[in-house]
C-alpha cells in the first residue's frame, strides 16, 4: 500500500506542477537589450507593497489551480483529485529584489471503504530581481523553492493500510518525494528574463503589458 500511494501521490505532483508551468509565460522570447533610464525623481508606485495577481490575460488567476479531474488508475486505485490556489503575493523590494509566494493544495481521496484521502500542500518561494522607470519593469526569477506539507486523513485508516512505518514517517516520506521530484525552470516561470512589460497603476491595481498580453495584479 505504501509503494502503490507514493507512485500515485508523486504522479499527481508531476501533473499539477509540470502543468502550472504555462500559465506563467506571459511574455516569452524576446528579449530587449535596451538601457534603464536611470533617474531618482521617477516615483515607482508599486515598490514596497504586497501584491497578489489576479488575472492573466483576462483569465483569474485561480482558476489555474483550481480545478478537479480523474486520474489515470494505478494499481486499481482509483482517486479523485483536485487542486486550490490557496493564496499568492509578490514584493517589489526598493533594493531591487522581487519575492514571491505561491500556496496551492492538491488533494487525492480514495472511495475506500472507507473513504480516505491525501493532501498536499505546496508552497513555492520565488526570488529575482527587477529594474524600472516610469513606463517600463524588467523582473527576472533566479530561483524557486518548493516546500511540500503532507496530510493523510483519517490517520487511523491509513494506519491500518502501513506496513513498517507510523502515519507521520510516511507522510514526511510522501513529502520528500514529492519535493525532490520538482524542479521548476525559473526561465519559465513568471516573470520572464528579459521581458520589458509596460506598467501602470491605478488606485490598488498594478497592470503590467507585453505586446498583446497583460496581467493584473490588486494590492493586498
Amino acid at each position: 500500500m505504501v509503494e502503490i500511494s507514493m507512485k500515485l501521490f508523486f504522479r499527481t505532483s508531476a501533473i499539477v506542477l509540470i502543468g502550472l508551468l504555462s500559465i506563467f509565460l506571459v511574455g516569452c522570447g524576446e528579449n530587449d537589450d535596451s538601457e534603464e533610464k536611470d533617474d531618482d525623481n521617477v516615483v515607482l508606485d508599486f515598490v514596497g507593497s504586497s501584491w497578489e495577481i489576479i488575472s492573466i490575460n483576462g483569465e483569474m488567476f485561480e482558476t489555474f489551480f483550481s480545478q478537479n479531474f480523474v486520474p489515470e488508475q494505478s494499481d486499481d486505485i482509483e482517486a479523485e483529485q483536485e487542486s486550490t490556489l490557496i493564496s499568492n503575493s509578490w514584493v517589489f523590494g526598493a533594493d531591487g529584489s522581487l519575492l514571491g509566494i505561491l500556496v496551492f493544495e492538491v488533494s487525492e481521496k480514495y472511495p475506500g471503504p472507507p473513504i480516505h484521502s491525501m493532501t498536499q500542500k505546496l508552497t513555492q518561494t520565488i526570488t529575482g530581481i527587477w529594474t524600472a522607470d516610469e513606463e517600463a519593469l524588467k523582473a527576472t526569477t533566479e530561483d524557486i523553492k518548493l516546500d511540500v506539507d503532507v496530510t493523510l486523513e483519517p490517520k487511523e485508516v491509513w494506519a491500518v493500510q502501513i506496513v513498517g512505518k507510523t502515519v507521520e514517517q510516511l507522510e514526511a516520506d510522501l513529502a520528500a518525494e514529492s519535493q525532490s521530484g520538482s524542479k521548476p525552470d525559473p526561465s519559465n516561470y513568471i516573470f520572464d528574463s528579459g521581458i520589458e512589460y509596460t506598467w501602470d497603476v491605478t488606485g490598488n491595481t498594478l497592470t503590467l503589458t507585453y505586446s498583446d498580453q497583460q496581467m493584473l495584479l490588486k494590492k493586498k
